[in-house]
């Protein structure tokens, strides 16, 4: 029987229903632990904990210590290139969320979408560390273990302030300083936090989908100040140990061990283990730490209830986010990622590395028989060195003559690095020059081919990016959707975030929550007015979080991968297009509006139209091809003629309404 350590803590009180549905999930976690240490052939024979490490030491360019001191310490480290090659060009991308929200009639509700598409740009801005940070670790999880997992949560975190009263910097070592402390709520946002694949615990390994699993169980250890941080101001917070020892598989409440005494996994003092229990089928959430379950548990309909899932995000759903690259099967739940395809032969290669150094190192650095009767040192290999009063015949190699490094071993060598090149990225993808005086068609082929190769490591990270903008959305739905107008965590209820409009153009849209809507008209006229005085595009949306919530019934959430270096070759392609434009304009004879295209041209090179551009009431077939014809060639336009010129002088009109319009 495992040995149990007495804190300074007392007991928990629980009822018999606690200690029966306790005791159940205990069960259901060590089950879900112990059937991951098994050893499965989709981790070729190897258990989970096994199959994680071997992966994220190939991906990290790991190099073992020497066993011998004649051994070759040699990593190539291919699959990490490979890997930060490819990570590299995911970061490039713009994962952009279109949300659309409808009805409980399947109507469009204009707007919204957009709208909720701002909120989670800016809860992203706000959670820390913000999401731009996150993205290359949650990125880099999902290619090196080809799964990974994402949990969507609301924290908040109560910490400690002193406000000084008196403090003397003069006094030295004797300084006096006295404070008052008071706690405060200082940290309240939305959160997506990685989780490492060790500290999560599905009920089904052999089930694909993280939405049909009959639980999950994550994992963390924390500090016992940061837990506290968390959940110090909880009723069973007095009752978590301060230390113990893993409990057995087998515990039942008739062991004489006090039972609040166990931990999923072993940990050190002062530590916390939290872990987070979530059943779908149930609608069940549970929190322990160091054992102790931190909410009550009441019977009904001879069942055990406790804190329901849905009180989280709202919806029968799990808040954890699952993505997969390459899945093995779909009756297994992980996936195989480029360091799990490419560490073996990556272990050839080296080896072939290595024989290609000891061949070098036999060539220039033989063993040889000394028979001259005196100890030699490696030096006699080194040149411009002198050694006096030995027989040259007297030391001879052993084993014959060495060629040194031969071209079968560079062939077999090159063999294999292809191989490898051929289960990853081509060395194009990676940015280094290909074989050959090669075209730039062909180098964009080649490219191309490589992103099809890459084609499951993009669906991957749409899959779960249109998963975590689901879960924030409802967490914003939930949180800053309240009855109370005011956003958590800003204790204001206007956000401003940077955005792009309808029409392409980019400015800051402001987002008020009130419970009181006004007027459209006097809606644009703030917009008007704070867009003269900021200098910049303003569009402003007044929502009732007590209409959101009521109205929309269902979000569609597409994920668009969009590619961030683009605003050069989008200005050849509309030069490309321009072009086209004027030579269907001349074979038909149809006229073009002139306005639109001269707003794209500005927009797409980043100035506002209104700024750029001066009215015209119209202008002749001819003048319209000459300009479209100038900007198509970069160059200016047709010159006008002087009457011409002043009445593009005339300044556009706006039809979104002034101030003056609305006196």
């Amino acid at each position: 029987m495992p040995i149990y350590k007495k804190s300074a803590v007392t007991q928990p009180d629980y009822t018999e229903e606690e200690q029966e549905y306790r005791s159940q999930l205990i069960r259901e976690m060590t089950y879900a632990r112990d059937q991951r240490e098994q050893n499965h052939d989709e981790f070729d024979g190897m258990t989970y904990t096994e199959w994680w490490e071997s992966n994220i030491k190939a991906a990290a360019g790991y190099i073992p210590p020497k066993k011998n001191e004649q051994d070759v310490a040699i990593v190539t480290g291919t699959t990490k290139e490979k890997k930060n090659s490819l990570l590299s060009n995911i970061l490039n991308f713009d994962f952009n969320s279109d949300i659309e929200a409808f009805d409980k009639d399947d109507r469009l509700i204009l707007e919204l979408g957009a709208t909720m598409e701002d909120f989670i740009h800016k809860s992203r801005e706000l959670e820390r560390p913000i999401y731009e940070e996150k993205k290359p670790l949650i990125y880099g999880e999902l290619l090196d273990q080809g799964t990974n997992f994402v949990e969507e949560s609301w924290k908040e975190f109560a910490l400690s302030n002193r406000d000084l009263d008196k403090f003397d910097w003069q006094s030295g070592v004797d300084m006096k300083a006295t404070w008052k402390e008071r706690i405060d709520t200082v940290y309240r946002f939305c959160d997506a936090s990685p989780i490492s694949g060790l500290n999560v615990y599905l009920g089904n390994i052999r089930q694909f989908h993280i939405e049909l699993q009959p639980y999950v169980i994550i994992r963390r250890l924390r500090s016992r100040e940061e837990a506290k941080a968390m959940y110090g101001n909880w009723e069973r917070w007095k009752n978590v140990p301060y230390d113990l020892v893993r409990g057995s598989s087998d515990m039942q409440d008739a062991d004489s061990v006090p039972f609040h005494y166990w931990s999923l996994e072993p940990l050190e003092k002062n530590q916390v283990e939290e872990v987070k229990y979530f059943n779908l089928w149930s609608n069940n959430f549970m929190i322990m730490l160091n054992g102790v379950m931190m909410f009550p548990v009441r019977k009904e309909k001879d069942q055990c209830r406790t804190f329901p899932l849905t009180a989280i995000n709202g919806q029968h759903k799990y808040p954890i986010a699952k993505g997969d690259i390459e899945p093995i099967s779909p009756h297994f739940a992980y996936s195989k990622s480029i360091p799990a395809k490419t560490k073996v032969i990556q272990q050839v290669f080296d080896e072939m590395l290595r024989g290609i150094v000891l061949s070098d190192r036999l060539y220039r650095q033989p063993p040889m028989a000394n028979n001259t009767g005196r100890p030699l040192s490696k030096n006699i290999f080194y040149p411009a060195t002198i050694h006096n009063g030995i027989d040259a015949a007297k030391l001879q190699p052993i084993g014959g003559e060495r060629a040194g490094v031969s071209n079968s071993q560079l062939s077999a060598a090159q063999f294999v690095k292809e191989i490898i090149d051929g289960q990853s990225v081509t060395p194009i993808f990676e940015g280094q020059q290909g074989r050959g005086n090669q075209t730039a068609r062909e180098v964009i082929e080649l490219k191309r081919q490589s992103m099809l190769k890459v084609g499951l490591a993009i669906l991957g990270i749409i899959n779960l990016e249109r998963q975590l903008s689901e879960l924030r959305l409802n967490n914003i739905l939930m949180h800053w959707m309240d009855e109370d107008p005011k956003i958590s965590g800003l204790k204001s209820n206007i956000i401003t975030v940077q955005s792009k409009f309808e029409n392409g153009e980019e400015g800051e849209r402001i987002i008020e929550l009130t419970n009181e809507i006004p007027a459209s008209e006097q809606i644009m006229a703030e917009e008007e007015l704070l867009g003269r005085v900021r200098g910049k595009k303003i569009r402003k949306t007044v929502l009732s979080p007590k209409q959101v919530r009521k109205m929309a019934r269902y979000w569609k959430i597409t994920v668009t991968p969009v590619e961030k270096s683009t605003n050069e070759l989008n200005k050849v392609l509309f030069k490309e297009y321009l072009a086209d434009v004027l030579n269907l304009s001349q074979l038909t004879g149809r006229q073009v509006n002139v306005e639109h295209l001269l707003d794209r041209h500005a927009i797409l090179n980043g100035e506002d139209p209104e700024k750029i551009w001066l009215q015209s009431p119209g202008m002749p077939m001819g003048m319209q091809q000459g300009m479209m014809q100038g900007m198509a060639q970069g160059m200016p336009g047709q010159q006008m003629p002087q009457g011409q010129v002043q009445q593009q002088m005339m300044p556009r009109q706006t039809q979104r309404p002034s101030i003056n319009t609305l006196a």
